[in-house]
């Protein structure tokens, strides 16, 4: 799935836009877990078991973090996604860590 806003037959910004949306969406939260595994790190803690964040902290941490990249404020279909989308990406770069 896409986000609303960038969908649309024959709209190369929009097509654009979709991409720009779901690669700064996996940027997102790849950081995000690194920063979450480095503060564990911080505090002698390890980083283990299921992935700690929440969808309204994505909501938070995708806004600030993907509004600079593409330089403009998501819609709120585009946010909903991008905070899904980021979730996932988290999780997923998370769950990675889990057999290190």
């Amino acid at each position: 799935m896409t986000p609303k806003r960038a969908r649309g037959a024959g709209e190369s910004g929009g097509d654009r836009r979709s991409e720009i949306l779901t690669e700064a969406a996996g940027a997102a939260g790849a950081a995000w877990a690194g920063l979450r595994r480095e503060a564990l790190k911080r505090d002698g803690r390890q980083a283990v078991g299921g992935w700690p964040g929440t969808i309204s902290e994505a909501r938070g941490y995708a806004a600030s973090f993907v509004e600079r990249r593409i330089s403009s404020v998501l819609s709120r279909d585009e946010l909903a996604w991008v905070a899904r989308a980021t979730y996932e990406s988290a999780r997923r770069e998370w769950l990675s860590w889990q057999n290190e």
